[in-house]
């Protein structure tokens, strides 16, 4: 991906660019071994953010593609409070 610019409703570009700004953060502030973006990985998301605090955690998929198993996996890597929410209006 080049540069931080991508056009309104393309998933990939925007999931892209939410996971290296969210990269960057645990780089800079840890913590180290987070488990977010493997998650990300292995639940096939688009990409994952992170709140600018730190205390929260997003994984992005493209509607219609959250795995059964999300959360139980979640909550398996110490994640609480998940809440599922759309953006696209499905």
């Amino acid at each position: 991906m080049q540069g931080w610019k991508a056009r309104a409703g393309d998933l990939p570009a925007l999931a892209g660019l939410a996971s290296q700004s969210a990269l960057r953060c645990l780089a800079l502030r840890g913590p180290a071994g987070d488990p977010t973006e493997a998650l990300a990985r292995r639940l096939g998301a688009a990409g994952f953010a992170l709140a600018h605090t730190g205390s929260a955690r997003a994984l992005l998929f493209a509607p219609g593609t959250i795995p059964p198993q999300a959360g139980k996996d979640l909550q398996a890597a110490g994640f609480s409070g998940i809440t599922r929410y759309s953006l696209a209006g499905t």
